[in-house]
């Protein structure tokens, strides 16, 4: 699995190893008393998406992708269920980036949110034991605190003998099913 991590062209050396880390952490992060996030980011075209899609195949059935997600679409997908949540493609839209990092923020404790609904009717509370995994070409900003929830990978442009090697590891950018692993 690392050789296929080592095939994107990151930033910086070790963080496939730093990937890796984080997709084994995240199968434990219902156990896990404190949960630290992955944001990754990088250029249009850097690969960015073909990653997230194959940390969803590593994680199964303990993770859940999506792409472009608020906040409450993933607290209300996840019902307190302990499973990662891989959030794809966040825009450019800083509101919107800056709720979802709050969100994972407040998942790191492993705590609960109540939410009111509009008609003044019961509350809802939701445990927050997610992973986050987020992927973006913009750098949210972060506060203090979500600077140590969050752990940032950079990839750089795509370097075409990587792209093929990995072509042979895991298959075509449409088959994240490992079948050599």
């Amino acid at each position: 699995i690392l050789g296929a991590l080592d095939t994107w062209n990151w930033t910086r050396k070790s963080d496939s190893k730093l990937i890796l880390g984080a997709v084994m952490a995240a199968y434990c992060s219902g156990a896990h008393v404190w949960r630290v996030h992955t944001f990754i980011h990088g250029i249009a075209g850097s690969g960015k998406s073909h990653l997230m899609k194959t940390i969803a195949a590593l994680m199964g059935s303990a993770g859940r992708y999506t792409t472009g997600s608020s906040p409450v679409s993933v607290r209300q997908a996840l019902a307190g269920n302990a499973i990662s949540s891989i959030c794809d493609e966040q825009g450019s839209d800083s509101g919107h980036v800056s709720a979802l990092m709050q969100f994972f923020k407040d998942a790191s404790g492993g705590g609960f949110l109540e939410k009111g609904d509009k008609n003044q009717g019961a509350v809802k509370r939701y445990q927050l034991a997610t992973t986050g995994f987020v992927s973006g070409v913009h750098l949210p900003m972060m506060d203090e605190q979500q600077n140590g929830r969050f752990m940032l990978v950079s990839l750089d442009k795509i370097d075409a003998v990587r792209a093929e090697n990995r072509h042979h590891l895991i298959g075509n950018k449409n088959d994240h099913s490992f079948p050599e692993l």
